[in-house]
């Protein structure tokens, strides 16, 4: 046991002040540490607060979409159909500009000839609206807009 004392606690060579300068290293060494554990202990708080706020504006955000869902209406048949009519023609005399637009560019894909353009425009109506189109696109029309 004497031996243990004389070898850890009791150091002949080491003197006063060498003890007082381990002593200040270490006690700066303690400083950092404790600043440093304290900017961490701040940091942690600080992304809790920001984990805990985003969590909120995320349940906002869902309050929100279902709020929006359950006051939105159901559109009916009738509604689609005259939304739909509504896109492609303006009035009896004129058509939208999604219609020429839709109409062009069929026209160009595989370089399809005005009739089968036409013809394609008239499905397309009929598919959406559920009935056929009376006094639709003719090719004369279409060759003005190409």
């Amino acid at each position: 046991m004497h031996n243990y004392l004389t070898q850890t606690l009791y150091k002949r060579q080491i003197s006063h002040q060498s003890l007082k300068e381990s002593n200040t290293l270490l006690e700066k060494k303690n400083k950092k540490l404790h600043q440093k554990n304290t900017a961490l202990v701040r940091r942690t708080q600080s992304l809790g607060a920001k984990a805990q706020y985003l969590q909120g504006q995320k349940s906002n955000h869902i309050a929100e979409i279902c709020s929006l869902v359950s006051r939105s209406k159901q559109i009916t048949n009738e509604n689609f159909c005259d939304k739909v009519k509504s896109i492609f023609k303006l009035n009896n005399k004129s058509y939208s500009s999604n219609t020429v637009w839709l109409a062009t560019n069929i026209l160009q894909v595989g370089q399809a000839s005005l009739r089968s353009t036409a013809e394609c425009m008239q499905l397309i109506y009929e598919f959406l609206t559920g009935e056929p189109p009376q006094n639709f696109l003719s090719t004369s029309t279409l060759r003005t807009w190409h």
